[in-house]
């Protein structure tokens, strides 16, 4: 916990008070474990704790967010409508990261956003695996979301764009639905 915790200080001190930090521990086993983890790292105002217990375990990730201030995400790694259902029923996320790929495109995605906005549930998409179509179909279906917070884009793969979205000074998206290819990326065969 002390190296974690010390990793979580560098980060704060490296980016200062100015910058938003998110934290991802990626599905933590014990539950206890998630809670001890986040209390260790609040003092360094992490935006959100994403996946402190797998995602598939909602009565342990319910239980913990009852014991954790800072908002809690999840959804990266789930798929279809049931699992966001349930998380909502159990009161489990206070975000949820659908990725709109994996969870069966874009009419479930709008499902999902759609029962989180009722239950007053943000939406801030994972979008890892899919930069060209799936990104595009992300950003532009999050800006006409009344829950969507922010989305992930991770801008090492957007150097298979001409055009990428990302504001190099600021991080934030340049308006435009075409991304335009800056070398051939799919093959025909």
């Amino acid at each position: 916990m002390d190296r974690a915790t010390e990793a979580v200080r560098r980060v704060r001190e490296a980016i200062g008070d100015h910058m938003q930090m998110m934290v991802d521990v990626w599905a933590l086993d014990a539950a206890a474990f998630a809670v001890e983890a986040a209390h260790a790292f609040a003092p360094f105002d992490p935006g959100w704790f994403e996946e402190p217990i797998a995602g598939e375990r909602l009565d342990d990730m319910a239980e913990s967010r009852r014991q954790i201030s800072m908002p809690i995400v999840t959804g990266e790694r789930q798929i279809g409508l049931h699992h966001f259902g349930a998380a909502l029923e159990k009161q489990a996320a206070d975000i949820f990261s659908p990725n709109i790929v994996g969870v069966g495109g874009l009419l479930d995605f709008l499902d999902i956003a759609r029962q989180a906005e009722a239950h007053d549930v943000l939406i801030a998409p994972h979008c890892w695996n899919s930069t060209l179509v799936g990104a595009a179909a992300m950003v532009h279906t999050c800006a006409v979301l009344p829950n969507a917070l922010i989305g992930e884009y991770f801008p090492q793969y957007g150097c298979v764009l001409r055009d990428p979205w990302q504001n190099r000074h600021d991080g934030h998206g340049r308006p435009g639905c075409a991304r335009r290819c800056a070398r051939p990326v799919c093959c025909h065969g």
